[in-house]
């Protein structure tokens, strides 16, 4: 075998391993099946119910909020969802006070709604 036919052999090797990888993917051969995964669900609302809380506490950067398994949430799709949580921050004078808040929400695509939000100062 010339060196000519060594270097066309190498490059149809390498053409062959290259179509095969594009055709199988990651290599598993497999493809994700049952339902997309939705663009808001309930983190999504907890958090974005907890920004608009943040924005009318006294001292926002104390604020402390539970883990969603604490939250009361409801909803699906882009709304309305509900959250009924507390918060723990700051008053004025240095308190730390926990609140409780209910909050309603719901998305027109990458925008967020409030449609609603129940925050009692003490």
């Amino acid at each position: 075998m010339t060196e000519k036919q060594g270097w066309g052999c190498l490059v149809l090797v390498g053409l062959v391993v290259a179509r095969l990888s594009l055709s199988s993917g990651d290599g598993s051969g497999s493809k994700e099946t049952g339902p997309p995964r939705p663009l808001h669900d309930r983190f999504n609302a907890k958090v974005d119910c907890e920004d608009f809380v943040k924005q009318r506490l006294e001292t926002p950067l104390t604020a402390k909020f539970p883990s969603i398994r604490e939250v009361a949430v409801s909803g699906n799709g882009s709304g309305p969802w509900t959250v009924n949580g507390y918060v723990d921050a700051q008053n004025m004078f240095g308190a730390m006070v926990r609140t409780r808040y209910a909050c309603m929400i719901s998305y027109e695509g990458s925008l967020v709604r409030l449609e609603g939000l129940t925050l009692p100062f003490p």
